[in-house]
């Protein structure tokens, strides 16, 4: 399920993958706004507050290897 911003617009990668890493399916929210707790996230909730607006600010470094180890064969 793909993650929507406020203005229920997908959020591009790689905040897309970030995003679903966080969510929350109990929550029963595809909006970024609602999918997760941005407060208890690593990046924050300013960071999310960015992302739910269509902005594209600067991932933390520990959440883009995050996102990279993905890619990574076990």
């Amino acid at each position: 399920m793909k993650v929507l911003d406020r203005y229920d617009r997908v959020i591009p990668e790689p905040y897309q993958t970030l995003a679903q890493l966080r969510s929350q399916p109990d929550l029963g929210s595809n909006m970024v706004m609602n999918c997760f707790p941005w407060d208890e996230t690593p990046e924050g909730s300013d960071f999310w507050v960015e992302v739910s607006a269509g902005l594209n600010p600067d991932i933390p470094e520990a959440s883009m290897k995050e996102i990279e180890n993905l890619n990574q064969p076990v």
